[in-house]
């Protein structure tokens, strides 16, 4: 990893999400065709996601995995998924290239990933690009459950606030 800083320099703003959204935040880059968790802030809630730094996930069919994919080349990206189809975690798991592409379009020009049931039936979570040093390629999500939140809350009220966080971390990072 090229910029060992980032955990630290990200946790308070996790913290912070946490406090202003109840559910878990957390830091991640992409290691090969997977999410690597490297800082979270658990959720205040009973029930809430598990995404303990060192955890690996599938990126294709995660917010952090998409939001990460789609900072890269669309090619680059496509090598590293892999041959498909890639595995499917839920039925809802897209798992070809051309079922990922325009979500991977959205998330670049949106600025923000959605993931809807895609990595666990009844999860949803939401994540953005953070501007890091050293081409290092990172992202920050807020993940919750579909009993508590739903899509168009994700999209109106956490993405703004997952925004300013990235936004913030970039800066501590001494990015404009």
């Amino acid at each position: 990893m090229t910029s060992i800083d980032l955990p630290d320099l990200a946790r308070p703003y996790l913290q912070g999400l946490t406090e202003l959204t109840g559910e878990t935040a957390s830091l991640a880059v992409l290691d090969g065709a997977e999410v690597l968790f490297l800082a979270s802030s658990a959720g205040t809630f009973r029930l809430r996601v598990d995404a303990s730094p060192g955890l690996r996930m599938a990126a294709h069919c995660s917010a952090l995995g998409k939001s990460l994919l789609a900072q890269l080349n669309p090619l680059d990206a496509k090598r590293r998924l892999g041959p498909e189809p890639y595995p499917a975690s839920t039925s809802v798991s897209v798992q070809t290239w051309e079922e990922l592409a325009p979500r991977l379009e959205t998330a670049r020009s949106e600025g923000y990933a959605l993931s809807v049931g895609e990595y666990e039936v009844g999860m949803l979570a939401c994540a953005v690009p953070v501007p890091a040093r050293n081409g290092l390629v990172a992202a920050i999500n807020v993940a919750s459950t579909t009993a508590r939140m739903t899509p168009a809350e994700l999209l109106e009220v956490v993405v703004p606030k997952l925004k300013t966080a990235a936004t913030a971390i970039a800066r501590a990072q001494g990015n404009p």
